[in-house]
């Protein structure tokens, strides 16, 4: 099994080729939400990816077969180039950490500000625009993408991620591990 670490250092160098290429082509936010998701996508189908690694298909079949994601870096024959350079580098299984990466870049630059917001249920249109509203107070981004996700661990509430490292937890969840931390370091428990 491959650490975080050396994914990351697999996936440079295309992460390089590709944000030199596609920065321009990646023009609004909703793009940058579209890489996003399809990377998350894309991770839930990580064993398909492996397989298809393995497979002895021509690049051209395999790129077929990730044709429905073909606009995300604005330029089909690039990602097209791309599936083929990673199945031929037997590499395809980093696709959604590259994508992911690549907007991350992009985003960084930009001074967008990327979260994902974990809740118990889905949330509704009002709190969302709360939870940006805050995350936008933090003065420190142009913009933001909101990314949501159902998470029924959390019991109730939400928790909130920025993708560069802030978190804030409003979840009954995060407030028992709290009280557990408080009456544990009161020698209660």
């Amino acid at each position: 099994m491959m650490t975080t670490s050396e994914r990351l250092t697999r996936c440079f160098p295309y992460v390089e080729a590709v944000v030199g290429v596609t920065q321009e082509a990646i023009r609004t936010k909703g793009d940058l939400e579209r890489m996003y998701l399809y990377s998350a996508e894309l991770k839930t189908h990580a064993s398909l990816l492996v397989l298809a690694d393995a497979a002895s298909l021509p690049s051209a079949s395999i790129a077929h077969a990730f044709h429905r994601y073909a606009d995300i870096f604005g330029n089909e024959a690039l990602f097209n180039r791309l599936i083929a350079l990673l199945h031929d580098h037997r590499v395809l299984f980093l696709l959604p950490d590259i994508i992911e990466h690549v907007a991350a870049r992009i985003a960084r630059k930009r001074a967008i500000g990327v979260y994902t917001c974990y809740s118990a249920t889905i949330l509704d249109e009002d709190v969302r625009t709360r939870i940006d509203a805050r995350v936008r107070s933090f003065g420190k981004y142009t913009d933001t993408v909101p990314l949501y996700r159902q998470d029924s661990t959390l019991i109730a509430g939400f928790f909130v991620k920025g993708h560069d490292g802030w978190s804030a937890d409003y979840s009954i969840r995060g407030s028992l591990a709290a009280l557990t931390r408080h009456l544990t370091d009161e020698g209660l428990l």
